[in-house]
């Protein structure tokens, strides 16, 4: 499998649940970034190829910008 689009991983704090658009998106889940490693190991088949990777190779920098918010 390729995927050729550019990939945003967003750190913030919501006030109320999202809506997308259902065509484009099946099922939200929120999860902390220890969580979503474990997911990841358990279900690598669920996740997107891109988060992934992004998992697998940038999790220091993830962390590392999670830990800057307010």
């Amino acid at each position: 499998m390729e995927e050729n689009e550019l990939a945003y991983i967003y750190f913030g704090r919501l006030d109320q649940r999202p809506s997308p658009n259902p065509a484009e998106i099946d099922e939200i889940s929120f999860l902390n970034l220890q969580e979503l490693r474990d997911f990841r190991e358990g279900h690598p088949e669920q996740m997107a190829p891109w988060l992934r990777h992004y998992v697998d190779n940038h999790y220091d920098q993830l962390a590392s910008s999670a830990r800057r918010l307010p």
